[in-house]
C-alpha cells in the first residue's frame, strides 16, 4: 500500500487535526459511512485507525511500524492521549520513513475529522 498522506505534515500538525476533529455531527446522520449510529466516537476512531494501520503495516513487511501502532493500540488508560501521542511522532523512536509512513497514512483520515466541523466532510 503507498503511502496516502502528502508527506509534509508533522506529529504536531496531526495533533492539531485531532484536536478540531468533529466527534458529533447530526447532519452525518443520514451518511451511509457513518452507519447506524449519529455519533462518532473520538476513542472508536482512534481504535480503528490504529487496527487499520497495524494489519496493513503486518501486511507490508513492516514488522517495526506494526510493534509500533499495535503498542498504543494495546496500551492502558493510563496512556497519554492521543493527541499528545500525535505530537509525539516527531520524536518517535522510529526510522524516518516509518515516520513519514505512519503521518503520512494518518493525514488524510485526521483533515477530513477535522474538515467536517466546518462542514467540508466528503465521503468517498
Amino acid at each position: 500500500m503507498a503511502s496516502l498522506g502528502r508527506g509534509s505534515a508533522t506529529g504536531e500538525d496531526l495533533a492539531q487535526l485531532w484536536r478540531d476533529a468533529a466527534a458529533f455531527l447530526p447532519h452525518l446522520a443520514s451518511c451511509a459511512c457513518t452507519g447506524p449510529h449519529l455519533t462518532l466516537d473520538r476513542d472508536a476512531i482512534e481504535a480503528d485507525l490504529l487496527a487499520f494501520l497495524a494489519q496493513t503495516y503486518r501486511d507490508a513487511g513492516r514488522a517495526a511500524l506494526a510493534r509500533f501502532v499495535a503498542a498504543r493500540e494495546r496500551a492502558s488508560v493510563a496512556r497519554p492521549s492521543f493527541a499528545i501521542w500525535l505530537a509525539a511522532l516527531d520524536n518517535a523512536s522510529l526510522d524516518a520513513a516509518d515516520r513519514r509512513r505512519l503521518i503520512g497514512d494518518l493525514e488524510p483520515a485526521l483533515q477530513s475529522l477535522a474538515a467536517a466541523k466546518s462542514g467540508g466532510f466528503v465521503c468517498e
